[in-house]
């Protein structure tokens, strides 16, 4: 699944909805962009990012794939979602920070 971003500093420190909408539904992740989403795929080994607005670079990234490969980085894509960033993980999690500022 691709997503894009433009290289603008907003837009460089979010990670748009789609990335964990795809992880969930075991999708490796192709990405153009830059700083904090970039910095997700990676750190994540949830797919592959080029620079921003660099179509050289993204089409010889898309080339340079194989299917077999990206079918098990769609796996584990959804595996990284569901221990680490699922809606009940989140909600655990926001529940016990919330519980302990309370202490």
């Amino acid at each position: 699944m691709l997503v894009t971003l433009e290289d603008k500093p907003y837009a460089n420190m979010t990670i748009p909805g789609k990335v964990q909408s795809y992880m969930a539904v075991g999708k490796p992740i192709i990405g153009a962009i830059n700083g904090s989403c970039a910095n997700f795929i990676k750190n994540n080994d949830v797919g592959f990012a080029c620079s921003s607005g660099d179509s050289k670079g993204l089409a010889n990234l898309i080339k340079s794939l194989e299917l077999r490969e990206l079918k098990l980085i769609g796996k584990h894509s959804k595996d990284v979602y569901f221990k680490k960033y699922s809606k009940s993980i989140f909600m655990s999690r926001l529940i016990s920070t919330l519980e302990s500022m309370k202490k």
